[in-house]
């Protein structure tokens, strides 16, 4: 990413904290929707470039593969992988789910589409608000259980949790997207572009990719609770790192 763009993300992110640090709801959201404001735009820039560019010369959208076992465990369920799409579908990407068996069990990883700069951000956001969520989920549980508030269990009051968080937070980021369309049409139409080459390449790699059902909700207190702490979870620590960029598992797919 250009560090132009890098400084002015981390002066937002530096304004965002002190919102926090006093308090202001508000203003830190304000700044939230700036920063998203800015990722957009500089995308649009990178659009209007490479349609500038030669056809041999313009980037290509590229996959990563990332291993989700330090993040996440079995009993937790596939909020990571579920967290993982809405990460990427706010920030011009796509995550598939793909599984493996070593012969104790299924694993699985997720597959990352996009351009660079847009996956970069995708992978760091997840690894940074990761944590922030287990710990929120580990308070709400604890607060669930001290209150007598239900009979769920430890494991299904999380697995319901984690769903009803990452529900929450793509609420919450449609909103800000929608509020960005309305403001500038020229966002609009770098989505629906986006959205038609992400379609290609994912044809292209995934050609015979299925629909998989979801669970029943496990916990219907828990999910309840995780929606309402979805505002608590500052989603764009993962841009303050200078790591980003520095990579070199993205595959360019020709």
């Amino acid at each position: 990413m250009d560090q132009k763009i890098l400084n002015k993300l981390q002066k937002l992110l530096a304004l965002q904290d002190s919102a926090k640090a006093i308090g202001s709801a508000a203003e830190a959201e304000t700044v939230a929707a700036k920063i998203n404001e800015l990722l957009l735009l500089h995308n649009l820039s990178l659009s209007e470039l490479r349609e500038s560019q030669k056809p041999e010369e313009r980037e290509s959208m590229g996959k990563a593969d990332i291993e989700v076992d330090k993040l996440t465990n079995k009993k937790e369920g596939d909020w990571v992988y579920q967290l993982y799409c809405v990460i990427a579908r706010h920030n011009l990407c796509e995550a598939i789910k793909r599984t493996y068996n070593l012969g104790n069990g299924n694993f699985y990883f997720v597959s990352l589409l996009g351009y660079k700069d847009n996956v970069e951000i995708v992978k760091y956001t997840v690894d940074n608000i990761v944590p922030q969520i287990k710990r929120l989920a580990s308070a709400a549980y604890s607060e669930y259980v001290r209150g007598e508030h239900g009979d769920s269990k430890r494991n299904a009051y999380l697995r319901g949790y984690y769903r009803g968080i990452v529900g929450g937070l793509n609420a919450r980021l449609k909103r800000s997207v929608q509020e960005l369309e309305a403001s500038n049409t020229s966002i609009n139409a770098l989505i629906r572009v986006n959205t038609e080459e992400l379609e290609k390449t994912i044809s292209k790699a995934f050609p015979s990719l299925k629909l998989v059902k979801r669970k029943p909700l496990s916990s219907t207190d828990g999910y309840s609770r995780g929606v309402r702490d979805a505002s608590n979870v500052q989603l764009q620590k993962g841009l303050d790192n200078s790591k980003i960029n520095k990579s070199n598992n993205m595959n360019p797919l020709s």
